[in-house]
């Protein structure tokens, strides 16, 4: 879909590649975005590049090649047109791809695909968002990059967060006993001094913590988030759903998609 999309200068049935562009945004934005988003954005970003390479050197065979060598040999190759119009237009792309970095990040990481998670996170951090940030930390997380991690730790210079990013270090390297401990006291010792960074990267490492323990979530994660839901500025942070699927994201999976949205209603409801 994504070559297609190129070899088209990126008209599809949305209209021009200004629609098009604002579509996908729109569907991530929104939450309506699947894995397939995921690979989509993936994909556009990997033609992008490679059409902007395709530039006129030589009279000879050897830019054709330079053709194959990148997409293949595939029945329709993009012309040098094409990439005329990717170099002219990088600017845009390139906008257009930081603005979705965030938002295909949260939706890697949700659907559990962490490298992915991890790419569009890492590209994001120029930006200094929390919710770049958190996502780069969590998926390396998940992937037991604890080197990954701690070199975020020096570069970001965030002493407030040094508790989470502590506990983050200890579970990607499976210590989840001390991360546990470190979780709870950085948390609820002082819970009007948790921002809502701390407050959802707390969260997301508790929950994996108490997977890997074998606690029992409505009783020993699940009131933590109703006890961080009090502090106003944490609200959103902790919202119900969004608590839920933290949740669900660490818990064994369920034997079909059905009862997994049925547990992350019921822990909708407990969390609420």
């Amino acid at each position: 879909a994504a070559r297609f999309a190129v070899g088209a200068r990126l008209k599809t049935r949305f209209g021009s590649a200004a629609k098009t562009l604002a579509a996908i945004r729109d569907d991530l934005i929104h939450g309506h975005g699947t894995v397939n988003t995921v690979a989509l954005v993936g994909a556009l970003e990997r033609e992008f590049a490679a059409a902007a390479e395709l530039i006129p050197k030589r009279s000879d065979n050897s830019t054709q090649d330079e053709i194959v060598q990148l997409f293949g040999r595939q029945t329709a190759r993009p012309s040098l047109a094409i990439g005329a119009f990717f170099r002219q237009n990088r600017a845009v792309c390139d906008e257009w791809l930081q603005s979705v970095r965030i938002p295909v990040a949260e939706l890697a990481l949700q659907n559990r695909l962490y490298a992915d998670a991890v790419h569009h996170a890492d590209c994001s951090l120029l930006d200094k968002t929390d919710d770049g940030l958190a996502v780069a930390v969590l998926a390396r997380v998940a992937l037991g990059d604890a080197s990954g991690i701690e070199a975020i730790a020096v570069e970001r210079e965030l002493e407030r967060e040094q508790w989470w990013f502590t506990a983050a270090v200890n579970v990607a390297q499976g210590h989840y006993e001390p991360a546990y401990d470190t979780l709870l006291d950085g948390l609820f010792e002082d819970i009007d001094k948790v921002t809502p960074l701390g407050a959802r990267c707390g969260l997301e490492l508790l929950a994996r913590c108490g997977s890997a323990l074998g606690l029992n979530d409505d009783e020993d994660v699940v009131p933590g988030v109703t006890a961080l839901r009090k502090v106003k500025a944490l609200e959103k942070v902790v919202e119900p759903k969004r608590a839920a699927l933290v949740l669900d994201r660490w818990a064994a999976p369920p034997e079909n998609e059905a009862l997994r949205e049925e547990r992350i209603r019921q822990w909708s409801r407990v969390a609420n």
